[in-house]
């Protein structure tokens, strides 16, 4: 519209008119958010909305008013008809209005940190929590291979039929805690004092890129349990991974409903969990704090497989030993051995063959943990033959063949066990003890033959 020709009142209210309408259908959009917000959300919403108005306005006006600068420069220009620095006007003006805009929003989102996630994945491998917890960090940051194929060999067991829970569990190296293994994370001890708030502790650590691993009472944790389940105080670890402080829930990671998931938890619930068991734990230990575990990825760590230490590890699970794997005699008493390797599996048949005698439930988590074995170990050895620390030949395939033929081997023993425990049956429960026997044979063959075929390269 050409303003310098003709009857400059007419093309004044044309081109007002749509400017009025646009205040007009901004005016509508306000009424009907207040309207929704205010009838459906609450009055801390709508006292949100009142609030953002004000921000909205000062800051879409500093553009406006960089726009109606630009725009007096170009209407003189288009009016003297010096069409080439109008069009220079124009660009320059775009540019620098555009680049504001930008800076601006950069900045509001930058500081709006309602919603913190750091990088996280439910794993391929599921074994104990923190075991899991570290695979999945490792995992978000395609940095898990490695690690699972250095460790993941080497088995140990309690060897007291009279604990409550019959553990097995991976080995790992010697004089380090099992929670300070892994390079890739720098692990880091915090002091939790009486009347201090956790919420405000792990927040601090998210911010800072640190995953917090603590344990807490479950009985506060609704998702924890089945609806058929009866709520009871009881200790389990978790990972934390991240916040949303608008809906006020943390993001965590642990067993949910006997499934490893992501569950948000309340800051609330968190909190009761959180002082519930630390208040247990300094009654009992008559302590002031209460530590809990933050780790940090590092990512310009460097961490390479290491053929020697799996070539050790493959030997002492044959022979039953203790030797490149930590020992874990300050966690017992002197009245609970502890059995490594081919003695474990061996203890495990006669604590199954046991517990089926007294008619009582087995462990599957047991049974899952060799698969976790087999899997890995076929996988391992794949990896090694792909990047040649191994040769791709006839004797080794077989060998990583029969780790495949034993995780199927697993789940159907798996399935056995479950069906087991429902009825609690003696014929079933001959089947499993057979079928687990066949399987450890096969376990112990294959790395026997693995062993001999590492001793020979």
């Amino acid at each position: 519209m050409d303003l310098t020709q003709g009857n400059i009142t007419g093309k004044l209210i044309k081109f007002a008119l749509p400017l009025m309408l646009g205040n007009i259908l901004q005016q509508c959009y306000n009424i009907a958010d207040t309207l929704i917000v205010g009838r459906y959300v609450g009055n801390d919403a709508l006292a949100a909305v009142g609030a953002s108005y004000t921000l909205m306005i000062f800051l879409t006006s500093i553009i406006l008013g960089l726009s109606m600068g630009a725009g007096a420069f170009i209407s003189m220009e288009f009016g003297k008809k010096d069409y080439d620095r109008m069009k220079n006007g124009i660009v320059l003006a775009f540019v620098l209005i555009g680049s504001i805009t930008l800076l601006i929003t950069f900045v509001f989102f930058a500081e709006n940190n309602n919603i913190i996630k750091l990088p996280f994945k439910i794993p391929k491998y599921k074994t104990y929590s923190i075991n899991t917890a570290i695979n999945g960090i490792l995992e978000a940051y395609g940095n898990d291979e490695v690690w699972l194929y250095n460790n993941y060999i080497s088995l140990w067991i309690y060897a007291k039929r009279e604990r409550k829970e019959y553990m097995v569990d991976f080995k790992y190296d010697r004089d380090v805690n099992y929670y300070e293994q892994c390079p890739m994370l720098e692990t880091v001890i915090l002091n939790v004092r009486k009347n201090q708030n956790v919420n405000n502790i792990i927040k601090n650590s998210i911010d800072n890129k640190e995953y917090i691993f603590l344990a807490v009472d479950m009985y506060f944790i609704d998702s924890w349990w089945k609806d058929i389940e009866k709520k009871k105080h009881s200790e389990h670890e978790m990972l934390i991974w991240g916040y949303d402080n608008e809906k006020k829930v943390f993001f965590t990671a642990d067993f949910f409903k006997h499934t490893y998931s992501i569950q948000e938890i309340s800051y609330l619930d968190f909190r009761m969990a959180f002082d519930a068991h630390a208040g247990y734990i300094r009654e009992r230990d008559n302590v002031n704090s209460v530590e809990i575990r933050t780790f940090k990825y590092l990512k310009n760590k460097k961490y390479a497989l290491n053929v020697d230490r799996i070539r050790n590890m493959i030997t002492d699970f044959i022979k039953s030993r203790e030797n490149t794997i930590n020992d874990e005699s300050d966690l017992f008493t002197v009245h609970e051995a502890v059995l490594y390797g081919f003695e474990c599996l061996n203890h495990i048949i006669e604590y199954f063959n046991e517990c089926v005698c007294k008619h009582e439930r087995l462990d599957f988590r047991i049974i899952h943990l060799i698969y976790i074995f087999n899997e890995i170990m076929y996988c391992r050895i794949d990896y090694m033959i792909e990047h040649k620390y191994l040769s791709d030949n006839t004797y080794i395939r077989n060998i990583q063949n029969d780790f495949h033929d034993m995780s199927h081997k697993n789940e159907m023993l798996r399935s056995l066990v479950m069906k087991y425990n429902l009825i609690k049956g003696q014929k079933y429960g001959e089947i499993v003890i057979k079928k687990m026997k066949d399987l450890f044979w096969q376990l112990e063959n294959s790395l026997e033959k693995l062993n001999i075929y590492f001793e020979n390269i």
